[in-house]
Parts: structure tokens; C-alpha cells; sequence
């Protein structure tokens, strides 16, 4: 019923209100034990007057929850939003189960270690154990907070160092800029700045190599074509053009066939005639 009040009602996800739930539970179960147990050692003959009694349980959960909200606003910044993931609330619940089994083992079963025989006892155990159950949740709370902490601070540092990274390559790169500018005139000044796109894009020279200077290497070196033949312009133009002909119908003829190469031109001729 409280978790569907908190789905409802607050802008919290499952995991969360959950967590929140089974933190509640256990601090609720250490707040009627201690009321009970200081309630036992004021009035042992359970004497006492109406208003008395309600002085102490106002008085014991009103203490009991100031003392937790000000732990968790010492835990939580202000502004904060807690967000928890199910690994969390899995430990969260581990705690919160076993502290309720160990509390309340008296009631069940009586000859156990951890079990009472006397009503003191009995009162001793559930305040205690309880307590240390809320210890434990708070701890475990706080130790989560810094956790998270700590990664921000970590993931902002490495913004900052990929900041600081980028800004040296700038620095670097304007520096390379100006010295080959100013030493060796325009023409450098264009070299450097395709230094600087090869600097700034190590991917797409890499898929360059992979792509662009196969073919330039096919022909270099398994068609021997090391040199040009011809001179000028439209000479060389009709040259390269030749060999990369010959580049793309072998590898045409590699990858589909003879057969399928040449259904294609024959195709390609019939849509052209008609």
C-alpha cells in the first residue's frame, strides 16, 4: 500500500519506492520496539496514564525521525535525486528481511541462539537488532551516495582530460599552421592543413587505405604500370583510364563470372535498344 502511495504520488520509479519501503519498514519496526521498551522501563505494572503514553510515542518517533532526516540530508545534497538500480534494492532487501527474521525469531521459535525466553529479552533483542538494522541500511546509503560520487567526479575528470586533449591538438595544430606559413609560404600552408585533417581524422585514413589505394596498388604492382608511358594531360588521363578498365572488369569478373558479366552486358544492351 505505501509503495503504490509512492508510485502515485511521487515521480520515483519501482526500484525506487521500494528501496524507500523497505528502509521505512525497518526504521518503523526499531521505533515501536524502542517506544515499547522505554514504555516497559518507566511502567513495568503498565500503569500509566493515557496522555503519558502518548507523550512518549510522540515524543520517541518524533526524536527517532528528526535524528534519520537530518542523516539523510546529510547524505543526500540537496537537489539530489535518488535513482536506484535493481542490484541495489536486492542488497537493500537481503537487510531489511534479515533483520525482520532476526527480530521477531523469539516469537517463532525459542531455542535458538539468537532467541529469548523473557519478555525483556525479547524487547532487548528487537530494539538492538533493529537498531543495528537501521545502522546498517544508513550505512549502506551513505557508502552508495559516495559511490556515485566518486564516478561523477571520475567521469567529469575524464571530460576534462578530453577537453584538455583536444585543446592541445588545436594549440598544436595552429602552431604547425603558422610555422610552415610563415617558413615556407601558401604552398606549405596548404600542406599543413592536410596534415591537420589527417591528424584530426585517423579513421578515415585508415579506411582510405582499405578502400581508395587498393586499387592504385593493384595496378602498380601486379599490372607493372610503375610509370606513366605517355605525356600530357589528356594522354595520361586516357592511360589511368585504361588501367583502371582493366582493374574493374577483372574484379567484376572475380566476384560475378564470365557468365554473369556478360548476361549483364547483354541486358544492359537490349534495355538500351529498347
Amino acid at each position: 500500500m505505501m509503495l503504490g502511495l509512492l508510485l502515485l504520488l511521487c515521480d520515483i520509479e519501482l526500484p525506487t519506492g521500494a528501496y524507500i519501503c523497505v528502509r521505512t519498514f525497518v526504521l518503523a519496526e526499531f521505533m515501536a520496539s524502542l517506544e515499547w521498551k522505554i514504555h516497559c522501563y518507566l511502567w513495568p505494572a503498565n500503569n500509566a496514564v493515557w496522555w503519558l503514553r502518548l507523550d512518549l510515542l510522540a515524543l520517541v518517533y518524533g526524536g527517532v525521525i528528526l535524528v534519520m532526516a537530518l542523516l539523510e540530508r546529510w547524505c543526500n545534497p540537496q537537489g539530489a535525486r535518488t535513482v536506484i538500480t535493481g542490484h541495489e534494492l536486492l542488497v537493500a532487501d537481503i537487510m531489511g528481511i534479515c533483520v525482520f527474521a532476526l527480530s521477531n525469531l523469539s516469537f517463532y521459535f525459542k531455542g535458538t541462539p539468537f532467541s529469548g525466553q523473557y519478555a525483556s529479552e525479547i524487547h532487548n533483542i528487537r530494539t538492538f537488532v533493529d537498531l543495528c538494522g537501521v545502522t546498517m541500511l544508513v550505512a549502506y546509503h551513505l557508502q552508495r551516495g559516495q559511490n556515485l560520487a566518486r564516478q561523477e567526479i571520475a567521469a567529469m575528470q575524464r571530460i576534462l582530460e578530453n577537453q584538455y586533449a583536444q585543446y592541445r591538438m588545436s594549440r598544436d595544430s595552429i602552431e604547425m599552421i603558422n610555422r610552415e606559413y610563415n617558413h615556407f609560404g601558401r604552398r606549405k600552408q596548404k600542406d599543413a592543413r592536410v596534415k591537420l585533417v589527417i591528424r584530426r581524422n585517423p579513421d578515415d585514413m585508415q579506411r582510405r587505405k582499405e578502400l581508395v589505394e587498393h586499387p592504385f596498388g593493384t595496378i602498380k604492382w601486379y599490372d607493372g604500370a610503375h610509370y606513366f608511358l605517355c605525356r600530357g594531360k589528356e594522354k595520361v588521363s586516357a592511360e589511368i583510364a585504361l588501367s583502371f578498365l582493366n582493374y574493374n572488369l577483372r574484379r567484376a569478373i572475380n566476384i560475378l563470372g564470365v557468365g554473369a558479366l556478360v548476361a549483364h552486358f547483354n541486358r544492359r544492351k537490349l534495355e538500351n535498344r529498347g
